[in-house]
């Protein structure tokens, strides 16, 4: 599995909190982003959280138990629907602008979220965010995010495209 130590930690920190998440979305709980493989020395676009809450998008990401986030089927599906959406204009919207820099500078991208929870409104996210400080569910996210971006990805250069950032 690509990036293997950090999708499982992304995972693991789903079933620690699995009643938390439950809570922050109507007692339905998504899937995470999870990640391909990073490019070394790439430019890192660098995103608060994914979105994916949508009513046409829920179906997909819907976990029904705790058992469903070891399915090895669906966790390669998210894996592989991500690269697509960030390298192979899956969702050019939002990545189209990204390749564009990428291309006029020769340097291969990459697109990481900060916290792996999905929330399409980023206004509602920081809403939640700062409702839920303590929350060791997003300490755990924002830890492994760092620590990624520090030790796994090594960017040369980062932007952060989120303009409540």
């Amino acid at each position: 599995m690509e990036n293997e130590k950090l999708n499982q930690g992304i995972l693991n920190i789903w079933i620690d909190h699995f009643d938390e998440v439950k809570k922050f979305n109507n007692e339905k709980i998504l899937w995470p982003v999870l990640s391909p493989e990073f490019n070394k020395n790439s430019i890192l676009f660098l995103g608060i959280n994914p979105s994916g809450d949508s009513d046409h998008a829920k179906d997909r990401f819907l976990i029904k138990n705790k058992d469903d986030i070891r399915d090895n089927d669906k966790i390669r599906e998210l894996i592989d629907m991500e690269k697509k959406n960030i390298w192979d204009n899956g969702y050019s919207k939002y990545f189209k602008p990204f390749q564009k820099i990428s291309n006029q500078l020769k340097i291969s991208f990459d697109h990481f979220d900060l916290y792996f929870f999905r929330m399409r409104s980023s206004k509602k996210y920081f809403q939640l965010l700062e409702e839920n400080k303590e929350s060791q569910f997003f300490k755990k996210q924002l830890n492994l995010s760092l620590n990624t971006i520090v030790h796994n990805i090594t960017p040369k250069v980062i932007f952060v495209a989120n303009k409540e950032a």
